[in-house]
């Protein structure tokens, strides 16, 4: 049973991200509730964020050139949101702390950064290529899948 739920999770979430990949429709699915510890050491569960901000999850690698190319139009993202609702959760995938710790200082990251040991939420998101984006809701819809920033973001706050 079990496996035939995760064969169904995985066959949905790439439905998902071709539906996404071929425009920036908006779509409506629940997401997959985790807990990581941010660069910072902070824990933040994607749930506690559900009625309060919306989320951008990014799924990224530092080692990754379109992630890297994405840093810039994240820190704009959350200058221009961040007070009006957006939550950006970048999830580094795998990688030592003290490299990320060096990347987010280097890049002038403004925004959370999680650390995704042993790439077990890339795992659930089953996250394929990066970066990855997902764009939820304040009542935890998933409203956008895509590889590039999504373009409704003021649809959802």
């Amino acid at each position: 049973m079990k496996k035939g739920k995760i064969v169904l999770g995985a066959l949905l979430w790439i439905f998902l991200i071709a539906l996404a990949s071929t425009s920036n429709a908006m779509i409506s699915v629940k997401y997959e509730d985790f807990t990581l510890t941010s660069s910072g050491g902070e824990t933040h569960q994607l749930s506690q964020y559900q009625g309060q901000s919306s989320v951008l999850l990014v799924f990224f690698a530092t080692w990754c050139p379109p992630c890297i190319r994405e840093v810039p139009d994240l820190i704009k993202l959350q200058d221009k949101y961040g007070d009006k609702g957006l939550k950006i959760l970048a999830v580094d995938i795998d990688e030592p702390r003290n490299l990320v710790e060096g990347f987010i200082k280097n890049k002038g990251i403004n925004y959370t950064v999680l650390l995704d040991q042993g790439a077990r939420v890339a795992e659930i998101y089953d996250v394929r290529a990066i970066p990855m984006n997902i764009l939820i809701d304040k009542k935890g819809e998933v409203k956008y899948v895509g590889h590039a920033l999504p373009k409704n973001i003021e649809d959802v706050l």
